[in-house]
């Protein structure tokens, strides 16, 4: 009788496991379609991808510990996506973590955007960004739920190291 309790009670745990996805096995599995959906969702100016694959209470946390709520990431993604006249990223995702239900992977971004000055000549600017994405099961999908910088940015404006927090140089 025991026997039959344990065997029920493993296939069970299996079963809800399994049903659930929120094992670590499931997120290592999901670590390269996360990537690649990102950068699919970057090269069409997509932000409805980044609104359905983030949860109500995401964080963006930036290397100087300034923190963002959900609605200004998708603000100022939005704000991206609509002044670009293109947008492509190049993501590469590196160590992989899973603790207490709890997925994260670093990665690097490199950002590559063309944007029109106010005269309408174009420019193009590179960021370069590695962070620490954390993820929660939520509505049956891994789902970003806090975003850390782990490396201070860096950005080029047509080839040349820049500040993006800084105005632009008057010429």
């Amino acid at each position: 009788m025991t026997k039959i309790r344990i065997t029920l009670f493993m296939i069970t745990a299996c079963f809800a496991t399994s049903a659930f996805g929120n094992t670590e096995a499931n997120f290592r599995k999901s670590v390269a379609g996360i990537c690649a959906g990102f950068t699919k969702a970057f090269g069409s100016r997509n932000a409805i991808w980044f609104d359905q694959n983030s949860t109500s209470n995401l964080i963006y946390v930036d290397m100087r510990r300034k923190k963002q709520d959900r609605k200004q990431v998708l603000e100022g993604m939005k704000n991206l996506f609509g002044n670009a006249k293109s947008v492509k990223a190049k993501v590469t995702c590196g160590a992989v973590r899973f603790l207490n239900g709890i997925g994260s992977h670093v990665n690097t971004v490199v950002t590559t955007i063309v944007v029109a000055d106010p005269r309408g000549k174009l420019h193009t600017m590179v960021a370069t960004a590695t962070t620490e994405d954390a993820f929660k099961w939520d509505g049956g999908k891994w789902k970003y739920f806090r975003i850390t910088e782990v490396k201070l940015p860096k950005w080029l404006l047509d080839g040349k190291p820049f500040d993006p927090n800084m105005p632009p140089p008057q010429r």
